[in-house]
């Protein structure tokens, strides 16, 4: 198995970091529910992914991480995962 490079790594790293603290932001009010599930749903391959690169699909990864963004990036409370990865 082989890790990502140093920048792959730091870049989803840093999604995860940001994610985790949103669904932290997120979670302190009720109804955000679908919103913290489907934000956990399009990352939640990433750290398999970083450890196993050589099979990683990194297209799919942004794939799920657009998906997430169609629905919820314009909604109140809402982050772009996608403009978080290409910082």
């Amino acid at each position: 198995m082989s890790l990502a490079d140093e920048i792959k790594l730091e870049k989803y790293l840093s999604l995860l970091s940001s994610v985790i603290t949103q669904c932290r932001y997120l979670a302190k009010e009720e109804g955000n529910q679908k919103q913290i599930w489907a934000m956990l749903d399009a990352v939640h391959n990433i750290p398999v992914q970083l450890t196993q690169w050589e099979r990683c699909d990194e297209n799919q990864l942004l794939e799920e991480l657009r998906d997430y963004d169609k629905k919820w990036a314009n909604k109140p409370g809402g982050k772009s995962l996608i403009s978080l990865i290409n910082k």
